[in-house]
């Protein structure tokens, strides 16, 4: 007997969604046995977030990002598999090649390219598996509609169900403890969470997909609360939202007409929810279109008319942005949206009976996988953009001389921040390579180690791009250390931290509240254990910090003099300002070494 015969005998209903989604479920195992082994510290993989951002093969974040693509991609590969009705085995190899190939761009990925495949990879992989199975001719618009609302049903379910798992097993682990002081371990909570998310509700949301994806469906014909709750939802709520929306977007239209302004800086992404959503009300509305409520009719017959103008604002504001401060990938994906509407308004204007949901759905869905990588995706376009941006505010500055930099005043500071946010971003894409050649020749080259990715802070004080405010005052962060420390403590020394300390934090206590304390007081930053005391100025530590902005690749440690013997304050994170002779700690992170 085989193992899925054992299954089914055994669990039935999970028998029947291992066969139907053989590659989901095992990713889904997969994910579950991953994020459990990560909680226990088995496997330790870097954050996407830790510095340096360079280029890595995985770090933590884009492994759940890979698996997550992995989960929807092969869902959508079974589902095309199903309505093409192929076998068993050509299922299985559609859905492994489909969720291999979606991991692939999480491969090698930067902090930049990670938040972009967020933005565009994984919702175009949402969107295709609400029309993966009716990517053939002849399917009915409103068989895809019951699909997609008994698939968001499921979704809800799904949620409910891990909640419930989650709550009823810490349930019975608080209990447990409790009732027979036996300690399950401090993190079984975060092992439940995890299993609840990862394995307990997808699984049982692929057990709530659709079996019959060509089911008829005719709103009259049907009944009970899906039915009605959608009908009522349309016509009492979502519909008169978007004309409202409509009705605003218009007035302030021709705010902009008489008063010959340009559309205010955000316009854009309100008119990406306006085009989205009413795109997505017009979807849901779609089964009623011809037996509907009057006002549910007209909506349907005007809404892709109703666009043009709010296309026409997202437009022009989004030139005025991209003209100001270049590409970015926010803006990248307001243009993407805003061409993929104009296309459908344009092909309503053609041809209405073409605009149906698959290609609503698919369009975008398409549109959004393209956009995640190659040359013209956010990344490289945004890359290029800002460096150009870049040399443009260098020129201006009077900072570059025959293509290298040279001396110059102080930035105007507007300018200065404008170059701060594209060497951060350019930093995050792992592209401040591109800077390589302006410092060639210098004699401090930060890129002159190998060719290696420079630190950002580095570039920041070559190019005098530093924060300063307009008062003169200067700031300092340093903030670069991240790795493990390695000390040698003698039997006479205490290791105490972490501790915060700063005019944005308290007591300077452990989060626990033991321990020693720091505070600042005044020009100095004083350490206390009960009545021994160790200090060190405040100038100093922000001055070290000030000199140590370019330098990562170890803390600043300090030593501080006491009555009991020296003690020494090790700083992984530390900001402040110096105004004039001034000297202020915001924010410090750091442990102590101090005599017994």
């Amino acid at each position: 007997m085989s193992i899925i015969n054992r299954m089914g005998r055994l669990l039935p209903d999970l028998s029947l969604t291992v066969a139907r989604f053989p590659v989901p479920f095992a990713v889904s195992v997969l994910a579950a046995i991953i994020g459990n082994l990560d909680i226990a510290e088995i496997i330790n993989l870097p954050s996407v977030y830790d510095p340096p951002y360079t280029v890595a093969w995985l770090k933590k974040e884009s492994l759940y990002g890979a698996l997550v693509a992995a989960f929807l991609a092969s869902g959508a590969a079974h589902l095309f598999a199903e309505a093409r009705r192929l076998n068993g085995a050509m299922s299985l190899l559609l859905a492994l090649v489909a969720g291999a190939a979606a991991t692939v761009p999480f491969w090698f990925v930067t902090r930049l390219e990670f938040q972009i495949l967020m933005m565009f990879w994984l919702p175009g992989l949402v969107l295709l598996v609400m029309v993966a199975g009716y990517l053939r001719a002849g399917g009915a618009d409103n068989a895809i509609w019951i699909f997609n609302a008994r698939l968001a049903l499921a979704i809800v379910l799904a949620t409910v169900v891990g909640l419930v798992f989650f709550l009823g097993l810490v349930a019975i682990v608080e209990s447990v403890e409790y009732l027979f002081s036996i300690r399950l371990g401090s993190d079984s909570t975060e092992h439940i969470l995890c299993t609840a998310v990862t394995l307990v509700g997808p699984v049982f949301g692929l057990s709530m997909v659709s079996r019959d994806l060509s089911e008829p469906f005719v709103p009259q014909e049907h009944s009970g609360l899906l039915i009605a709750g959608s009908s009522l939802l349309l016509n009492y709520l979502l519909i008169p939202i978007a004309v409202v929306y409509v009705a605003i977007l218009y007035l302030y239209a021709g705010r902009i007409l008489l008063n010959w302004e340009l559309p205010r800086g955000q316009i854009g992404f309100m008119v990406l929810l306006f085009a989205i959503g009413g795109t997505g009300v017009w979807l849901i509305a779609q089964p009623w279109r011809q037996g509907g409520s009057a006002l549910l009719r007209i909506f349907q017959r005007t809404w892709f008319w109703l666009l043009t103008v709010p296309l026409g604002l997202l437009f022009v504001g989004l030139f005025r942005r991209v003209s100001d401060y270049g590409v970015t990938p926010e803006r990248y994906g307001l243009a993407l949206v805003g061409l993929w509407a104009a296309v459908l308004v344009i092909g309503f204007a053609l041809r209405s009976s073409s605009i149906g949901p698959r290609l609503i759905i698919g369009s975008l869905s398409a549109l959004l996988l393209v956009a995640s990588f190659g040359p013209w995706g956010a990344d490289q376009v945004s890359v290029r953009s800002q460096f150009s941006r870049l040399i443009v505010i260098l020129q201006e500055a009077g900072y570059l001389s025959d293509g290298k930099i040279g001396a110059a005043d102080r930035f105007d500071t507007k300018l200065a921040a404008d170059g701060r946010s594209i060497v951060f971003l350019l930093s995050e894409a792992g592209r401040l390579d591109l800077l390589a050649p302006l410092f060639a020749g210098r004699e401090n080259d930060p890129f002159s180690d190998g060719g290696q990715q420079a630190d950002a802070g580095e570039v920041l004080g070559q190019l005098q791009l530093k924060e300063q405010a307009d008062d003169g005052s200067v700031f300092v962060n340093y903030a670069g250390w991240a790795g493990p420390v390695e000390l040698a403590l003698s039997n006479s020394a205490v290791f105490s931290g972490g501790h915060r300390f700063g005019t944005s934090w308290g007591s300077g206590q452990r989060s626990d509240g033991s321990g020693p304390k720091i505070l600042v007081n005044g020009t100095n930053v004083v350490v206390s254990r009960g009545d021994d005391v160790w200090q060190a100025t405040t100038k100093d530590l922000i001055e070290r910090a000030r000199a140590a902005e370019d330098d990562t690749s170890r803390p600043l440690i300090i030593e501080l003099e006491g009555q009991r013997g020296q003690a020494s304050l090790i700083i992984f994170e530390i900001s402040g300002w110096i105004r004039e002779s001034e000297y202020e700690i915001e924010s410090a992170h750091a442990v102590v070494l101090l005599p017994r």
